[in-house]
C-alpha cells in the first residue's frame, strides 16, 4: 500500500493522541499529516483544503473536543458536497454503542475506540484505502 500521496488530518485536543496517530501514519510511508487541536480548527483546515480543490483523503476525528466537537464536524462535512468522498474516522473514548451507531449513520467511515492499538489503526487504514479504491472488503471485522 503506497500512502505517499494520501493526505491525512488528525483532529484531537490531546497532543499525545495526535502524535500517536501521526507516528502510525508516517510509519506506513505517508507524509507528515496535518494536525488540528480542536473541532473548529479542524473544520477550518478541512474547508481550506477543499477550497484548494484537494480535500483530505482521511481525517481522524476525536469526538469530545473544545470549541466544536467531532460529531458536529462530521455532520458539517457530510452536508458539504465537496467533502462527500472524504473518509472520516472517529477516534474516541466515546464508547456507547448508540453513539458509535449514530456516528456511522451520519457518515463516519469507521470508528476506532481509544485507547487504540497501532495494529487496529493500521488495519482500519488498509480497509479504508481499499474502500476508497473500490476494492472489496477482505473480512467482516473491520
Amino acid at each position: 500500500m503506497d500512502l505517499s500521496q494520501t493526505t491525512f488530518l488528525i483532529v484531537d485536543d490531546h497532543a499525545f493522541a495526535r502524535r500517536a496517530i501521526a507516528s502510525v501514519v508516517t510509519g506506513l510511508g505517508a507524509s507528515t499529516p496535518h494536525e488540528a487541536a480542536d473541532g473548529s480548527e479542524g473544520l477550518e483546515k478541512i474547508r481550506k483544503k477543499a477550497d484548494e480543490g484537494h480535500p483530505y483523503d482521511i481525517v481522524f476525528l476525536d469526538w469530545a473536543m473544545p470549541e466544536m466537537n467531532g460529531f458536529d464536524v462530521l455532520l458539517t462535512c457530510r452536508k458539504d458536497e465537496r467533502l462527500k468522498d472524504m473518509m472520516i474516522v472517529m477516534v474516541s473514548s466515546e464508547s456507547e454503542d448508540a453513539n458509535i451507531l449514530k456516528a456511522i449513520e451520519e457518515g463516519a467511515t469507521a470508528y476506532i475506540p481509544k485507547p487504540f492499538q497501532p495494529e487496529l489503526l493500521i488495519h482500519k487504514i488498509n480497509d479504508i484505502i481499499g474502500w476508497k479504491n473500490g476494492l472489496p472488503e477482505l473480512d467482516g471485522d473491520g
